[in-house]
């Protein structure tokens, strides 16, 4: 009996069908269709590729051109953090930052988190191809500041990494830190 309920699952392969087992059990089975494309992963759309163009290992440089530190930043969790490790060229300071994409609002998101207690929370995106990142802040002086680090994709292995403060809601635009990371071959 079962070589012949075999034979039968073997010959209705291309067809939709239904069996009666000696036991009761009714067998049913699909048509075969075409098998659908694998599932995408989460984090692996354009829009999460965007920021790809700063992963790697960098000598990061100040507007000076002198050594200000250097950088690993790496992809995590299945593409869905862009990690930076960085390490200060004067003394002990280091930091990381957590990056993020959400496909809902379209909006980027940084935490930094650095050795001297510094927990620093922005959003932004992509404006021109530059990633733009934003807050606003209150400063120890008491002063309400906004705050804007934007990530420039510069050609040949190079990123620049500018930080501005405005204390007219906007107006004008004070640097407070420019880095220029250069890809270490």
């Amino acid at each position: 009996m079962w070589i012949a309920l075999l034979a039968a699952v073997t010959l209705a392969q291309s067809q939709a069908f239904a069996i009666d087992t000696p036991s009761g059990v009714r067998l049913d089975a699909a048509a075969p269709t075409q098998q659908a494309a694998p599932p995408q992963a989460p984090c692996e759309s354009p829009s999460h590729r965007a920021f790809d163009f700063w992963i790697g290992d960098w000598d990061v440089a100040n507007a000076a051109g002198k050594p200000a530190g250097t950088s690993h930043v790496e992809r995590l969790l299945g593409g869905c953090v862009i990690m930076e490790h960085w390490t200060g060229a004067n003394g002990p300071y280091a930091g990381k930052s957590f990056n993020t994409f959400n496909p809902a609002d379209g909006k980027w998101t940084q935490h930094w988190v650095d050795s001297t207690g510094a927990s620093i929370l922005m959003t932004g995106a992509f404006e021109g191809g530059r990633l733009v990142y934003q807050r606003d802040f209150v400063r120890r002086d008491g002063a309400a500041v906004k705050s804007r680090m934007t990530f420039v994709n510069l050609e040949s292995g190079k990123v620049r990494q500018l930080v501005e403060q405005s204390a007219d809601g906007g107006q004008t635009w004070t640097p407070q830190i420019d880095l220029l990371y250069t890809k270490r071959g």
